[in-house]
C-alpha cells in the first residue's frame, strides 16, 4: 500500500474500511480452518475405531488357541500334581519330595488364562517335579504293599477328576502371513487421502492479477482479465458446443466443459497453463446433453447434475478427476436442466432448473443430496417466495445464494436461516427472457460478475457497498446460455 499524505484525510475511513473487510474475510477463514482440523480430527478416530475392530478379527482365532492351549497345559500339570501326591501316599515312602512352597505358588499363577491378550508363554515344569517320577520304583513287590481298597478309590477319584482331558477342539499351530507389500500401498494409499489445495469456492485471499473468467459457447472460448479488464480470445474446442451454462468448473489447473448439446456424450478439459485443449473424453452409460449441472467439491471429485438427453434426466454422478472415472450415485427426485449446483460442507446443493418445455417454468426448490448416504432432502420445497424464472444464480462459499430473476429482481437467501433479503436491482441492456440464462459469478468475496454480453452487458455487484456498476469492458460477444468459470492463473 502506498503511504498516505498527511492531508489526505480520506485515506483513514478507505483503509478502515479495508480493515474491517479483511477482519471478516479471516475470521471465515479461521472459521473454515477450524472445521477442517476437526473433520481431520474426526476421519483417523473414525479409521482407528476401525482398525482396532479389524484388528480384533484377525487376532480372534490366535486368542481363542492361547486360552485353549493355556488350559490344556494347566489341566497337564495339575494331573502331574496329583499323580505325584498320589503315589507319595500311596507308596508310604519319600521317594518323592513335596513340592515346594515357591513351585505351588507358581503353578497356581499359572492356573488364570485371563482372556489370552496377556498370555505370551508358559513356566517350563519345576525341575523337582520332573525328577520326582525318575526315582519311583513301581514294582511287583512294592504294589503288593499298598492298601488295595483305598488305592482303587484313589485311582478312580483321580480318573473322574483329575485326569487329563484332550481338548474339544484340536489345538493346531496357527500362522499369519503379513503382506508387506500390500501394507506399504495401504500406508501410502492412506498418505494420499488428503489433498490440500485452495478453495476455489472462497478466493478472498488470491490477489487479483491471478484472477481471470472463462468463458465458452457456441460464440467460442475466451479469456476476461480480471485486472485489465480485458477480454482475450482462445482455441476453440472441437466439440463447438452450446447450452454450456452451468455445465463449466475449473478444478485443478484445467477447465472441465461437460456435455452442451442434446446429442453430445462427451465432456472436454483445456489447461490453464498451457493455454489449448488437451483432452476429449466421453460421460458413462453416454448421457451427456445439454443443461448438466456441474460443480466441484474442491478436491478431487466432480458432480453431474439432471440435463437433457433424449428426455430429461434426473442422474447425479460422480467423475473422479484423477482417474476420469464416473460412477452414478442417484437420482433427482424430479428431472430438470439448467439448475445451478454447488458443493458445500460434504453436502451437494441443486437450485432451481427447467422443466421438459418452456412453459413449464423453473423448479423453485432447493434439493440437498449427501454423496455418502445417497439421500435427497429438500431445503426448500417448492418456492423461493417469488414466481419468476431464474437467470442466474452464485454462492458465496459459505452461506448466502445470490439470486437473479427473469425480472431482474435480486436477492439474497441464506441456506443456514432460509431468511430471504431483497437487494438492489441491475439495470441490464435488455430485460432477460425465459429462454435466456446466464451466469454470475463470485470473486474475492465481495464481488460478484455477472455476465451478460453483448444482449444484457457485464456488470459487478459490490457486496459491502451494496451497488451495481457497469463493467465496461465493451463485450461484444453473445453470451446468453455460456458456461463460464473463475480461473486462478497458474505458472
Amino acid at each position: 500500500m502506498n503511504a498516505a499524505s498527511v492531508d489526505d484525510l480520506s485515506y483513514f475511513p478507505r483503509h478502515a474500511a479495508e480493515l474491517i473487510h479483511q477482519d471478516e474475510v479471516h475470521r471465515h477463514l479461521l472459521e473454515s480452518l477450524s472445521k477442517q482440523n476437526k473433520d481431520i480430527t474426526s476421519f483417523f478416530g473414525e479409521l482407528h475405531i476401525y482398525l482396532q475392530v479389524e484388528e480384533h478379527k484377525v487376532k480372534k482365532p490366535f486368542t481363542e488357541a492361547v486360552v485353549r492351549c493355556h488350559e490344556t497345559l494347566i489341566s497337564i500339570r495339575n494331573e502331574l500334581v496329583s499323580i505325584k501326591e498320589f503315589l507319595q501316599s500311596a507308596m508310604e515312602i519319600s521317594v518323592m519330595e513335596p513340592l515346594s512352597q515357591l513351585q505351588q505358588q507358581q503353578l497356581q499363577q499359572q492356573n488364570s488364562p485371563g482372556n489370552g491378550e496377556d498370555i505370551d508363554s508358559f513356566e517350563a515344569l519345576p525341575g523337582s517335579l520332573l525328577e520326582s517320577f525318575k526315582g519311583v520304583n513301581l514294582s511287583e513287590e512294592a504294589v503288593l504293599q499298598f492298601d488295595v481298597s483305598t488305592t482303587l478309590a484313589r485311582v478312580q477319584q483321580h480318573i473322574e477328576e483329575v485326569r487329563f482331558k484332550e481338548p474339544k477342539h484340536q489345538i493346531n499351530k496357527l500362522n499369519v502371513r503379513i503382506n508387506d507389500e500390500r501394507t506399504k500401498e495401504i500406508k501410502q494409499m492412506i498418505s494420499q487421502l488428503f489433498e490440500l489445495s485452495q478453495a476455489e469456492s472462497d478466493i478472498a485471499q488470491t490477489t487479483k492479477s491471478q484472477l481471470s473468467i472463462f468463458s465458452t459457447g457456441q460464440s467460442g472460448s475466451f479469456m476476461f482479465d480480471v485486472e485489465t479488464g480485458k477480454w482475450s480470445s482462445l482455441s476453440e474446442d472441437r466439440e463447438k458446443r452450446s447450452y454450456m451454462v452451468n455445465s463449466v468448473i475449473h478444478a485443478r489447473g484445467y477447465v472441465y466443459v461437460f456435455g452442451g448439446d442434446t446429442k453430445l456424450n462427451t465432456y472436454s478439459r483445456f489447461s490453464v497453463k498451457h493455454q489449448r485443449w488437451d483432452l476429449l473424453g466421453t460421460i458413462i452409460n453416454e448421457e451427456g446433453g445439454s443443461g448438466i449441472s456441474v460443480c466441484y467439491d474442491g478436491v478431487r471429485f466432480a458432480y453431474l447434475i439432471g440435463g437433457q438427453m433424449n428426455g430429461l434426466l434426473t442422474r447425479i454422478d460422480q467423475m473422479d478427476l484423477e482417474t476420469h472415472e464416473f460412477a452414478r450415485l442417484g437420482n433427482l427426485p424430479v428431472p430438470i436442466r439448467f439448475a445451478y449446483s454447488f458443493y458445500h460442507d460434504r453436502i451437494l446443493y441443486v437450485v432451481g432448473g427447467m422443466g421438459n418445455r418452456v412453459d413449464d417454468g423453473d423448479q423453485h426448490s432447493i434439493f440437498k443430496f449427501d454423496p455418502v448416504s445417497r439421500s435427497t432432502t429438500f431445503l426448500l420445497d417448492g418456492t423461493f417466495e417469488f414466481n419468476h424464472e431464474l437467470v442466474s444464480c452464485c454462492f458465496d462459499g459459505r452461506e448466502f445464494l445470490y439470486l437473479l430473476d427473469v425480472e431482474s429482481n435480486f436477492f439474497r437467501f441464506s441456506i443456514q436461516t432460509k431468511a430471504r433479503t431483497v437487494l438492489p436491482r441491475p439495470t441490464l441492456k435488455n430485460n432477460p427472457q425465459r429462454k435466456y440464462k446466464c451466469q454470475m459469478l463470485m470473486l474475492k468475496s465481495k464481488l460478484i460478475y455477472f455476465i451478460g454480453g453483448r444482449e444484457h452487458n457485464n456488470f459487478t455487484f459490490n457486496i459491502d457497498l451494496n451497488q451495481w456498476l457497469p463493467l465496461g469492458d465493451n463485450d461484444n460477444v453473445d453470451r446468453r446460455w455460456c458456461g463460464l468459470t473463475t480461473v486462478i492463473k497458474t505458472g
